[in-house]
């Protein structure tokens, strides 16, 4: 599903990625604020797939910001190698660890996927070594 949304002029790329951190002060009283972030989830990572030619001016990016299309971008995750299998639909359940210094912590407690989103597997990578005797595989996963 396609959002619109306005980001920084400088930023206005196809292929652009970013995690969105939420509303700024300043966005608060803005008049663009309905198009520009109210649609946008906190902690999700976004893609910018199409730009568009228009431009506002805007307190927070210098020389404004541009109209872009936005879809959720797939996010690279562990799950258990028994749900990894490309086109499947998984519940995602982050896997508990406490080792912060383990290669695959990361994917394993990624912030970009809470537990019970519904996703898609795109394409399953790798098996990850865990710590914990877990049969984990890296995933490309897209929030349903």
């Amino acid at each position: 599903m396609r959002i619109i949304a306005l980001i920084g002029k400088a930023q206005a790329r196809k292929g652009f990625r970013f995690v969105y951190s939420g509303i700024s002060r300043q966005c608060l009283s803005c008049k663009l604020r309905p198009v520009c972030v109210d649609k946008l989830e906190v902690g999700r990572v976004y893609e910018v797939v199409a730009v568009r030619e228009r431009v506002h001016p805007c307190e927070l990016h210098e020389g404004g910001v541009r109209v872009v299309e936005l879809e959720e971008a797939p996010v690279l995750a562990a799950i258990p190698s028994k749900l990894a299998c490309e086109g499947a639909i998984v519940t995602f359940n982050p896997i508990t660890c406490q080792n912060t210094k383990c290669a695959a912590y990361q994917y394993c407690c990624t912030q970009a996927l809470r537990a019970g989103d519904k996703c898609f597997v795109e394409k399953v990578h790798e098996k990850l070594e865990c710590r914990k005797g877990l049969s984990l595989r890296l995933s490309s996963l897209r929030r349903l």
